[in-house]
């Protein structure tokens, strides 16, 4: 939800020079963001510190059932797979000692190096694992895996880890003899990425073969493509026998394809049931690739409230394909691209928009596909559809009129804080007035409220002193009243974009406190005490402070105006000046 009025913001004040106005510009910290992962609980159990790599080799090779190695921050360069295993082991971590995923790092001989002597992956688990938890650890530079799980391993997670830099997938899951594979895999809260390219096409970011229940969850995905001319694997990719996967509130960007349900047409299903919702997938027009969302051979799944922009990369956003993919539901779906169906698929479509564009979102092209304020086309167009209750951000979404793809914005006005007394648009994308209203600029310099033109037309919007003021396309500045645009002054007269309050500015009626020629502020404080510069004035007490003709005066308990002369007060009479 991109403007809950209980978003915690990260603020960043500086001075713009030209206007001498203060602006402020917030950043959201984001549920769904790796980098907002909620600290895990203290180990319990049996705990094993480690500082050194000979130090870390030996507590994997002694480490027993309920037991969770600790590792100090610094880098650890691997001798040998750390190998987990051979042996029934339950309830085992092996976690960073911080919460900081770049506090720990284990690296390995290099993703190019065929000469990897004992360390060709970064940890191996099977053969009696049943829960293991990988946690606040970077692993990088690995020949093969950075993390694979062989047959009899159970209920692995991936918490807030860092994966780089691997020969082949990222994290790799594989099946028994049978096919049967690893269930209830939970990857979570990581960053899976290359730098620039993989080695070559075979690589994914998680690779399960035949898995059931995993949750892959509030992700960052990026750079999970092959050298020029090559096409990766997905960067999720759920197959053989797989079913009931869940990939909730993950961003994508730059990857060639991004999640797929299935890959290929096999005897069985490739992967049934499932759901796969609130996801960002971003990807620049040179990024060569497949669809976003694959469901190949994926009967019964759902695709829920994704926001994808592959900017002409491949012309389906969304494809269903193969005979049995049957009985899918694809909804609510905010797309650059078409949703298709290839082969005889069939799926029921439900309000889905493959019109969507760049100017629809908060900042693309680093995976921010929060909706932007002017986005209202997507803005309450959705229909509710069961098992999407929350967006990206793990906020609720309207119950009747949700808004299509990953971001709900749909917030009641009221509910909204009033900008920054300064904001300008632009640079800022848009200005929130006391009552909530939404002021933005439109095509052909048209001034929107709440997405609907006012009759003005100008290239700035100023917020100040709890007024909307517009230089106009004439080079004049207007001011937004109930009535309408209101004319202030000239371009280069400084009546807006000086630090000096409006003429006509009055506290409380119109504003919180009143900026004078000399900069001076003032306001009424408590016990009706007039204040300059927080100080009291003189001792000046009254219910109105007002502004005009640049000159101050205040209404005082006796009902009479009076006027600041610089250092007292001068009885005007009862009639506002």
């Amino acid at each position: 939800m991109r403007f809950a009025s209980n978003r915690r913001r990260t603020v960043l004040s500086f001075l713009l020079s030209l206007s001498m106005f203060t602006i402020i510009f917030a950043s959201d910290t984001r549920a769904a963001s790796p980098d907002s992962a909620p600290p895990l609980p203290a180990p319990s159990g049996n705990v094993v510190r480690v500082s050194t790599e000979p130090e870390l080799q030996a507590a994997v090779r002694n480490l027993a059932s309920d037991t969770t190695i600790l590792i100090a921050p610094g880098t650890y360069h691997l001798t040998n797979t750390l190998y987990i295993g051979f042996r029934s082991l339950t309830n085992i971590a092996l976690r960073g000692a911080t919460n900081r995923r770049n506090d720990v790092v284990l690296v390995g001989p290099g993703m190019t190096n065929g000469n990897f002597g004992n360390a060709p992956y970064g940890i191996w688990t099977g053969e009696g694992v049943q829960g293991i938890l990988i946690a606040n650890l970077t692993i990088s530079d690995f020949y093969s895996h950075p993390i694979i799980f062989n047959a009899g391993t159970a209920s692995p997670r991936v918490y807030n880890v860092r994966l780089a830099e691997g020969g082949e997938q990222l994290v790799k899951s594989n099946p028994d003899a049978s096919g049967k594979g690893i269930d209830n895999g939970i990857v979570e809260y990581s960053v899976l990425e290359y730098s620039n390219t993989s080695r070559d096409w075979y690589t994914n970011a998680v690779d399960v073969h035949g898995g059931t229940g995993w949750i892959i969850r509030h992700n960052v995905f990026r750079n999970i493509r092959a050298p020029f001319g090559q096409l990766s694997g997905p960067a999720i990719l759920m197959w053989r026998g797989s079913r009931d996967t869940i990939v909730d509130g993950n961003t994508f960007v730059n990857c060639q394809r991004e999640i797929a349900f299935g890959l290929e047409d096999i005897a069985g299903n490739e992967h049934t049931g499932g759901i796969i919702e609130n996801n960002f997938i971003y990807r620049d027009s040179w990024v060569s690739g497949d669809a976003g969302i694959i469901l190949w051979d994926a009967p019964s799944a759902q695709v829920l409230h994704n926001s994808i922009l592959i900017s002409g990369t491949y012309p389906n956003a969304v494809e269903y394909r193969f005979p049995d993919t049957a009985g899918v539901l694809i909804a609510n779906n905010l797309t650059d691209g078409a949703i298709a169906s290839r082969q005889g698929a069939t799926a029921t479509l439900m309000n889905n928009s493959t019109a969507a564009t760049a100017s629809l979102f908060v900042n693309p092209s680093a995976g921010d596909l929060h909706l932007a304020i002017t986005a209202t086309g997507a803005i309450d167009t959705a229909v509710p559809v069961p098992g999407a209750a929350t967006d990206w951000d793990g906020e609720p979404r309207s119950p009747s009129a949700p808004d299509v793809g990953a971001d709900e914005t749909a917030v009641a006005a009221a509910t909204r804080n009033a900008s920054p007394d300064g904001t300008i648009v632009p640079p800022a994308s848009h200005v929130f007035d006391d009552s909530g209203a939404a002021w933005t600029i439109g095509s052909a310099a048209t001034i929107l409220r709440n997405g609907q033109p006012t009759s003005g037309f100008g290239s700035t919007i100023v917020w100040k002193s709890h007024t909307i003021n517009m230089l106009g396309t004439d080079n004049d500045w207007w001011q937004w009243t109930a009535q309408g645009w209101v004319y202030v002054g000239p371009a280069n007269s400084n009546a807006v974009t000086s630090s000096t309050s409006l003429d006509g500015t009055e506290v409380p009626t119109n504003a919180t406190r009143i900026i004078d020629n000399s900069g001076a502020e003032w306001a009424i404080g408590s016990d009706l005490v007039i204040l300059q510069n927080g100080a009291p004035a003189a001792n000046g007490l009254g219910s109105k402070i007002l502004w005009t003709r640049g000159a101050i005066y205040a209404l005082g308990v006796d009902a009479n105006w009076w006027l600041w002369t610089g250092n007292g007060w001068v009885n005007v009479g009862p009639r506002q000046p």
